[in-house]
């Protein structure tokens, strides 16, 4: 309910920016897409999530395990995205110095840039499901 009350107002307002023959900067119609995404995550899964585990923790002596991972497996999929993010943010700059916009450009660079946003993302879901699974545990005390 909440992503659904976030979304909605925030895509008819980035319709309007979007559309706007003034102010073509992507960066106006992307802010509130992050912003109401970063809430709708948190409040959705990352609140509730937290607040099981440290209720089990209090009630019940259980180790603070979230779910099948373990704060290794979390520590190491936060830094698996802070590292993909800085690729995803350096495509972003590549693209404004050599399309002159985040968004748009001709075909070459739009599915160039989409196919470096999707490895991207499967190489985060390949790296963390492994690391679950095969238990690398390299952030594990």
């Amino acid at each position: 309910m909440i992503s659904l009350g976030t979304s909605i107002p925030q895509a008819v307002t980035s319709v309007r920016v979007a559309s706007d023959k003034h102010t073509r900067d992507a960066n106006n119609v992307f802010s509130p897409v992050v912003a109401t995404s970063a809430v709708s995550i948190f409040l959705g899964l990352g609140a509730p999530w937290t607040i099981a585990t440290i209720y089990h923790h209090v009630n019940f002596g259980q180790p603070l395990v979230m779910g099948k991972f373990e704060t290794g497996h979390l520590a190491f999929a936060a830094v698996t995205l802070f590292a993909l993010s800085i690729l995803a943010f350096i495509t972003l700059g590549v693209r404004r110095w050599c399309v002159g916009a985040e968004i748009g450009g001709g075909k070459i660079a739009r599915v160039m840039s989409a196919l470096v946003m999707i490895t991207l993302w499967l190489t985060f879901i390949g790296l963390n499901v492994t690391n679950t699974y095969a238990s690398w545990d390299i952030f594990t005390p």
